[in-house]
C-alpha cells in the first residue's frame, strides 16, 4: 500500500472510531465545569465536626505513640470520632491507630451501627454549621447503613485506600445524601448527593472512562485511556497532514478555492485546519495526564526527605500532656482539631478552625508557614 493511501485510510477509520469520543469528551467536559466529581473537601469535613471540648480531654496520646513507635508515625491529630474526642495516628505505612481522649480506650474497627452513628453525628453538625447554630439538632437524623463496600462508583480514588472497606450510609434527607465512613478510623471520608451522582454519570464518569469495574484495575484503566488518547492524537495528526497537503493558497482549485472539496467536505477541511492546534493539545494533555510508558518518571524524589529535618518525635514532650492540651483548647474556643508537627525534636501544635490554621505555640513564623503549606 502506498504511503499516501495508508495516510488517507488511517485518518478515515481512526476518525470514524474516535469522533464519538471527541464529542463525548467535549460535552462531558462542559458538565464537569459545573459539577465536580464527589469529594469531601476540607471545609465540608470540618463543618461536620464539633468544636473540641477541653473538659473531655482526660488523657494524652503518649500511650498510643509508645505502642506504635515514634519512628513509624507519619501524622498525629486530636479530632472527634464517634461523637468523642480522639487521638488519631497514621503510620508511614498509611495504617490508622487511635484512642479516645476521654478514656484512653483503643478505637476498635468500626461496626455498621457505629458508622451510622458517626454519619448521623456528622450530618447534624454540618446542618448546624450551615444554619450558624452553636449546637447540633437533637438525635433525629434518619439514616440506614446500606452496605459495606470495598469500592464503588464514588469511592474509586486511591486516596481512600487506607480507609477501606467503607461503610455506606444513606441519609433519607431531601438531597438523598450518601456518606462513606472509614472502617479503620471512623471518619466520614466521602459524601455524595443525588444531584452529584446524576450529573457525574453525564460528566466525569464518561469523561474519564470511569466505571468502577474498570477503574479498580488501575493498569487496565490507564491502558484504556492511553490507547484511546493515542488514537485521537493519530487522527488529528493524519487529518492535519492531509489538510495541509490538499490546501492551495497560490494555485487555487477552480481559480478561487483553497480546497478541492465542496459542501460538508469543504467545511471539514477548513475547520479541521483551524482547530488543529486546539484538538492536538486537548487530546495530548489527556494522554500525558496518565503518564504513558512512564515518560515523566524521575529517579530523584520530588518530596523532601523528612528524616533530614524532622528528627525523632519526642514522645514525652509537654505538648502531649492532657493538661497542656486542655489549656490550648480553653484559650482557643473555636478549634475543630489540633495537629501535632515536630521539627528538630520540638513539637508544634497547630490549631485547625473552620477558616484557618493557627499556631498554638510560639515559634518561628517561617516554620509555621512551611508546616501549614504541607
Amino acid at each position: 500500500m502506498k504511503p499516501r493511501t495508508l495516510l488517507y485510510l488511517s485518518h478515515r477509520w481512526l476518525g470514524i472510531v474516535i469522533c464519538l469520543f471527541f464529542l463525548m469528551w467535549c460535552m462531558t467536559g462542559i458538565v464537569m465545569m459545573y459539577v465536580a466529581f464527589p469529594s469531601l473537601t476540607s471545609q465540608e469535613r470540618l463543618a461536620g465536626l464539633p468544636n473540641l471540648d477541653a473538659k473531655r480531654i482526660l488523657v494524652g496520646p503518649q500511650a498510643l505513640m509508645q505502642a506504635i513507635g515514634a519512628d513509624a508515625i507519619d501524622s498525629l491529630r486530636l479530632t472527634t470520632l464517634l461523637t468523642r474526642p480522639a487521638y488519631l495516628l497514621k503510620t508511614k505505612e498509611s495504617a490508622f491507630h487511635g484512642i479516645f481522649a476521654d478514656t484512653g480506650d483503643k478505637i476498635p474497627e468500626i461496626t455498621p451501627a457505629q458508622a451510622l452513628l458517626a454519619a448521623q453525628f456528622f450530618y447534624r453538625h454540618t446542618q448546624a454549621n450551615q444554619a450558624n447554630q452553636l449546637t447540633a439538632a437533637p438525635d433525629s437524623t434518619p439514616g440506614v447503613a446500606q452496605e459495606n463496600v470495598l469500592i464503588d462508583q464514588w469511592t474509586v480514588s486511591n486516596s481512600l485506600d487506607p480507609h477501606r472497606p467503607l461503610h455506606k450510609i444513606a441519609l433519607n434527607d431531601v438531597a438523598s445524601t450518601h456518606l462513606y465512613v472509614s472502617t479503620m478510623s471512623g471518619e466520614v471520608v466521602r459524601d455524595t448527593t443525588r444531584h452529584e451522582r446524576v450529573w457525574n454519570w453525564l460528566g466525569a464518569n464518561l469523561h474519564w472512562i470511569y466505571p468502577f469495574q474498570l477503574r479498580q484495575r488501575d493498569s487496565a484503566w490507564r491502558w484504556a485511556l492511553i490507547v484511546l488518547s493515542f488514537w485521537g492524537v493519530l487522527s488529528v495528526l493524519t487529518g492535519s497532514t492531509i489538510g495541509l497537503m490538499r490546501l492551495r493558497l497560490r494555485k487555487r482549485y477552480r481559480g478561487r478555492d483553497v480546497t478541492p472539496y465542496r459542501g460538508v467536505h469543504k467545511f471539514h477541511h477548513i475547520l479541521g485546519l483551524v482547530c488543529f492546534v486546539f484538538l492536538f493539545t486537548y487530546i495530548s494533555s489527556g494522554l500525558f495526564s496518565v503518564n504513558p510508558f512512564g515518560v515523566f518518571n524521575s529517579q530523584a524524589s520530588c518530596r523532601i526527605n523528612e528524616s533530614s529535618y524532622a528528627g525523632r518525635l519526642p514522645e514525652n514532650s509537654a505538648e502531649f500532656h492532657q493538661d497542656n492540651i486542655r489549656k490550648l483548647i480553653d484559650n482557643n474556643n473555636d478549634l475543630k482539631e489540633i495537629r501535632f508537627y515536630w521539627v528538630a525534636d520540638r513539637v508544634y501544635p497547630i490549631g485547625i478552625t473552620p477558616n484557618a490554621r493557627k499556631p498554638l505555640h510560639d515559634f518561628d513564623e517561617n516554620k509555621l508557614h512551611e508546616l501549614a503549606e504541607n
